[in-house]
């Protein structure tokens, strides 16, 4: 019976962690109009995917999904929604996040969808036993406050977002979302090996299934935090860690703790930019109005502008010296 309660934690805080980060992020940059396409694609993928997990929980001519096709179906989700996090990641360094708001949709529908005609099926599941005779409405509710848990503990995570300083919130957000992208991507490898597309689905990286239990609370937080669950397979972890490491670890990499590189060569540009529009907003040769005038010639000043006017000068009396 605790299981229901675990998956409506786990399910709640692998979908909304991400959404709740990004959101935070978007609102502390200014950007308050731009998680609108975001929650617009969370409530598609969570309206899409009750209606899918109905048809196949309750429809009669629905023969449903073999084990085989939901791992490759949940596979292929989490690896697309690992896609659109990486993308945002790459669009939040350069400081593009608010304008991608076809990114911003994509991503809202992949984060959520992902295991979303799961998690649906396995609560219309519950739904069923609830307004069964012979059932009972237990199952309902522990999933339903496990996923009010996992509410009320992304709703810190989006306070803490919008706390950081301006300065520090795209790359410590970026970090964030590369280690959930870095999850996704290890999860959507791992269905694929039980759907026996990949190989390796027995080979264990290590396993501390006896310290972290997959059917505890503090088992089921980590997984959804960090990605990656007690006894990984040596591929998932492989895939898991070439992901996540190079991105917050290497110099120059696109996330980084601090200014990233993408960010400074775009305000080099902008610097650059500016610097030539002013080149080309100022006159080539010396300001007419400015010609004999003390001061300068155009728009030098000081001791520079002097010399510029007192050669033509300096020239004019050695001429009329000779021509006397």
């Amino acid at each position: 019976m605790f299981d229901n309660y675990l998956f409506g934690l786990g399910q709640g805080l692998a979908a909304g962690l991400a959404v709740c980060v990004l959101i935070g992020c978007l609102i502390r940059t200014g950007r308050r109009e731009s998680p609108y396409p975001l929650l617009l694609g969370a409530g598609v993928a969570v309206l899409g995917s009750l209606g899918a997990g109905f048809a196949l929980e309750f429809g009669t001519r629905s023969p449903g999904l073999t084990f085989e096709a939901a791992e490759v179906l949940g596979g292929l989700l989490a690896i697309a929604a690992a896609a659109a996090a990486a993308r945002l990641v790459l669009r939040m360094t350069h400081g593009e996040l608010g304008a991608a708001r076809r990114g911003l949709f994509a991503a809202g529908v992949l984060l959520v969808g992902r295991e979303g005609v799961e998690s649906a099926r396995f609560a219309w599941s519950a739904v069923r036993s609830a307004i069964d005779p012979d059932g009972s409405a237990a199952p309902l509710a522990l999933l339903l406050l496990g996923a009010a848990t996992a509410v009320g503990l992304c709703l810190p995570a989006l306070r803490a977002v919008r706390r950081l300083p301006a300065a520090r919130c795209m790359p410590w957000t970026a970090g964030l979302l590369a280690m959930a992208a870095a999850g996704m991507l290890g999860s959507g490898v791992r269905r694929l090996q039980e759907a026996r597309l990949l190989p390796g689905a027995s080979d264990k990286a290590y396993d501390l299934g006896s310290a972290l239990p997959p059917d505890s609370w503090y088992g089921t937080l980590l997984t959804a935090i960090v990605g990656v669950p007690a006894d990984p397979t040596f591929v998932q972890f492989s895939v898991w860690a070439l992901c996540l490491v190079p991105a917050l670890v290497l110099p120059g990499a696109p996330v980084g703790f601090g200014r990233s590189a993408g960010g400074e060569e775009k305000t080099t540009d902008e610097k650059a930019d500016s610097g030539e529009k002013a080149a080309h907003a100022r006159p080539a040769g010396p300001d007419p109005d400015a010609v004999g005038r003390p001061g300068g010639a155009g728009t030098g000043t000081g001791a520079d502008g002097d010399r510029l006017c007192d050669g033509p000068r300096g020239a004019g009396r050695g001429a009329g010296r000779d021509g006397g």
